[in-house]
């Protein structure tokens, strides 16, 4: 989409569409270097301080996610597999062409420090599930740097499943330390306080939301949105159980 935004009359789209449009039109130039190139002039240019480690996570999480290096030139928008190979977003995967932007802007409010309010409709979309771990992770990530607040709509047990990763990881945060290899770096420990869970139902022709926090283990419960994996499981179990009935 990001090749067509003049195409785009801004008067029919709602405010958070326009400003993440306004927002990706502002920052493309900016993406003519590369991320440590980016990094070097935001030292050059600024005093407000850098947070060099949460830098260097987010760019390896993005660079994984993406599988490969997102560059913009007159010839329009690439992702560098390698120095001499590379895909023009616009071929490139659905996952690839949705998530590009969402990796970008988050990159660039790590970097500058901003304070924002950021809402993420289905990040998993079009994402393989190891993909989609490393977009929690990018989460994480965003949520300890910056303080800042973000609301995510998701239909993905896998993306739930992921944020409980970071959730134990900082319950039991000081075992951890004590361990040569951490499992889960500090920065992207997830306190249970940061975090809320619902799952919107109807009922009765009208919508009500449940928390699907276990109150207990403090986790989510991603199973709640699992029905599918649920009703498989029972039907594939009856099968099973009617082939032994045979014998």
């Amino acid at each position: 989409m990001s090749d067509q935004l003049q195409d785009i009359n801004p008067r029919q789209l709602d405010v958070l569409t326009e400003q993440f449009i306004e927002r990706i039109n502002l920052l493309k130039k900016a993406f003519s270097q590369s991320f440590e190139e980016i990094v070097e002039d935001r030292k050059k240019f600024s005093t407000e301080k850098i947070d060099f480690e949460a830098i260097r996570f987010a760019i390896d999480i993005i660079e994984r996610v993406m599988k490969g290096k997102y560059m913009f030139s007159d010839q329009g928008e690439k992702i560098f597999f390698n120095e001499r190979e590379y895909t023009k977003l616009k071929f490139s995967s659905s996952g690839q062409q949705e998530v590009v932007w969402i990796l970008l802007l988050i990159f660039t409010v790590i970097l500058e420090r901003r304070r924002v309010f950021m809402v993420i409709e289905e990040p998993e979309a079009h994402l393989y599930p190891s993909a989609q771990k490393e977009m929690v992770a990018l989460f994480a990530l965003l949520l300890n740097a910056t303080d800042n607040t973000l609301v995510i709509t998701t239909h993905s047990p896998y993306i739930l499943s992921a944020f409980n990763i970071y959730l134990y990881a900082a319950k039991i945060g000081e075992k951890l330390d004590r361990r040569a290899e951490p499992i889960v770096d500090r920065k992207l420990r997830l306190s249970p306080e940061r975090l809320k869970a619902y799952m919107l139902e109807s009922e009765g022709g009208r919508f009500r939301y449940r928390s699907i926090i276990d109150d207990e283990l403090r986790l989510i419960q991603a199973e709640a949105i699992d029905e599918a994996s649920s009703a498989i499981n029972r039907v594939l179990d009856e099968l099973m159980e009617a082939e032994e009935e045979g014998e």
